[in-house]
């Protein structure tokens, strides 16, 4: 059995293909013996591989490569911060957690279980209807929770509906509290800084830059003090211990950079697709977009990424929508998550006031690098069919 797929692959915000010169890096490296906390021959060369590789990354960040620690997956790297900030300054007193009510689950998840392990008083900040962070909603937390606050955490862009955060406006606010950003999805699509922007941590990722999955990293500000999740070969100058993926360092650090060398040609180019994808499907009935304003003119003007395009269907179910897709060979996710195979409304569309049904009737759309016209065109055709058989299957489900 092959394992290629001839399908349209439009689901870019989930994971992007690995690029052919961070791959060539990943099989060069991977050829190599050495384990890079060895001290031998073979084991300094692999460091230097490593070193080499965090000095990349954090110069295309904005930085130190100290500040630099690499992990397994953007998860891990969130649940690091928010548990690793959390366990330090509880020990102080400061037991409140501060996240927007629309973060991804690695953030979310995290903080409710602080919340019924540890006690922790978890907060949420709340989204305006167009998928924006209510920052004076925010400023009123801190001014009343300010000497309890462990740390806040707000998405730079949100994975589901592209809507990029003012998170240099939250560092000011938020004084000298320390402040997370997950930036998995804004990473290759935003020109980022961290020391501009001012947070304290922040997580990111390979795969979503066309890097290999299973390596990642997080920023953290140097002297900043955290509680490490794991404990064992004291890598990472013990904040981080595990064996590292030399090989998934690497091409991260390729792929990174031709990402971000490639970063304003790539969002033009995506974002023209995404017009056309716009103009193509707009008059279906029945279709709402959501945060999209760069495109529907209701405001906010570059304040989204330019390859994610959200919508939901009155009258039909996610599900039974990406079936139909599917068998059309059509790659798509819902906004839904998907949990054990039980599909749920979508927590970021129902935190913008959004009904149950239409968050439960969502459609990501995803653009990427390899993202062609025709690919364009071939859903532009198919949707409008694809949204009726959905319908018709949610009519015969609950309209007897």
């Amino acid at each position: 059995m092959g394992l290629s797929y001839s399908g349209i692959y439009l689901d870019n915000a989930s994971t992007t293909s690995v690029l052919p010169n961070a791959l060539e890096r990943f099989n060069e490296v991977a050829k190599l013996d050495g384990n890079a906390s060895s001290i031998h021959s073979h084991g300094r060369l692999m460091r230097k591989i490593v070193e080499e590789s965090r000095e990349q990354i954090a110069e295309i960040v904005g930085a130190k490569a100290t500040e630099i620690i690499f992990t397994s997956s953007g998860t891990e790297s969130d649940n690091f911060a928010i548990k690793g900030l959390y366990w330090h300054n509880s020990k102080l007193g400061k037991k409140t957690i501060i996240t927007s009510s629309f973060e991804h689950h690695a953030v979310m998840d995290p903080a409710i279980w602080l919340q019924k392990s540890d006690e922790a008083k978890y907060l949420q900040v709340k989204i305006n209807s167009d998928g924006y962070i209510d920052l004076r909603d925010l400023a009123n937390m801190i001014q009343t929770q300010k000497d309890n606050i462990a740390l806040i955490s707000i998405i730079m862009a949100n994975n589901e509906i592209g809507t990029i955060q003012p998170i240099a406006q939250v560092c000011e606010i938020s004084d000298d509290i320390p402040v997370h950003t997950d930036c998995v999805q804004a990473l290759g699509k935003l020109k980022i800084d961290f020391h501009k922007l001012g947070v304290t941590a922040a997580s990111f990722t390979a795969h979503k830059v066309g890097g290999v999955p299973g390596v990642a990293a997080i920023y953290l500000k140097q002297e900043t003090p955290i509680t490490p999740l794991f404990h064992g070969g004291g890598q990472e100058r013990e904040l981080r211990s595990g064996t590292f993926n030399v090989p998934g360092i690497a091409a991260f650090a390729v792929a990174l950079r031709e990402t971000e060398k490639k970063r304003e040609q790539i969002n033009n180019q995506v974002f023209q697709l995404r017009e056309r994808l716009f103009a193509g499907i707009k008059n279906i009935p029945g279709i709402n977009f959501i945060g999209a304003d760069d495109l529907t003119g209701s405001g906010n003007q570059n304040q989204h990424l330019p390859n994610i395009l959200n919508c939901t269907f009155s009258n039909l179910e996610s599900e039974a929508l990406l079936m139909v897709l599917d068998n059309e060979n059509l790659s798509l996710s819902a906004g839904s998550a998907c949990t054990a195979g039980v599909f749920r409304p979508s927590h970021v569309l129902l935190s913008m006031g959004q009904s149950e049904e239409l968050a439960s009737a969502s459609l990501r759309i995803s653009l990427g690098n390899s993202t062609t016209q025709e690919q364009i065109d071939k859903l532009i055709q198919t949707l409008p069919k694809a949204v009726e058989r959905a319908r018709a299957a949610y009519a015969s489900r609950y309209q007897k």
